[in-house]
């Protein structure tokens, strides 16, 4: 007679059936819709199972205007994840959503910032797990994490190694529309002078 007294057993199973699972113990019926309370509860003990969002941005700092690429490094969840919704300035505003197959919702994203500054960036995942359990939604929030720099030479247009007086202008009209400070307008008009 073999026992399994005092062994530990490794069980192998979906998050969606480990959920189940849990619901299950805490009083609901695996055929009813489970109630807000009972997931409240699941979550406060941690039987939840992991879902992680998460990202990599290269280059995290540079000259504006900076392309970043961003990799998304999703894991955890029920796959395939059904959506992915990005904010690259911190101002509430989505401003990629991706959705699709698994590999479409986590490919990597390119966001230009035109403007000096340091941004903060939010990633925001939905995976794909059936009602009545899900879908679950979560972010990963990274603050402060891009930071563009101000560089004068960026307004030589034709790269020529000049601060031209076209390029003056741009700069002062970029002062008046917000987009660069006085001390950045008069760095571009320095090396126009000098």
């Amino acid at each position: 007679m073999v026992s399994n007294r005092g062994k530990k057993l490794k069980i192998i199973c979906s998050p969606v059936i480990l959920f189940t699972i849990a619901v299950m113990l805490l009083g609901g019926a695996s055929n009813s819709p489970v109630q807000a309370d009972e997931l409240l509860r699941a979550q406060a003990i941690g039987i939840l199972y992991h879902f992680n969002p998460d990202f990599e941005a290269f280059p995290r700092s540079g000259a504006a205007p900076l392309a970043v690429r961003f990799e998304n490094w999703t894991n955890g969840g029920e796959r395939p994840y059904v959506k992915a919704e990005w904010d690259f300035n911190g101002d509430g505003v989505i401003d990629i959503t991706l959705t699709g197959t698994d590999a479409e919702v986590v490919a990597d994203v390119t966001w230009t910032y035109p403007l000096p500054g340091v941004y903060s960036v939010y990633l925001t995942m939905t995976d794909g797990i059936p009602a009545p359990l899900g879908p679950l939604v979560h972010t990963e929030t990274k603050l402060g994490y891009i930071t563009v720099l101000f560089e004068p030479w960026a307004y030589d247009a034709n790269d020529n190694g000049l601060i031209e007086k076209e390029e003056v202008v741009k700069a002062i009209v970029d002062y008046f529309d917000g987009l660069i400070t006085k001390t950045q307008v008069m760095e571009v008009l320095q090396l126009y002078f000098s």
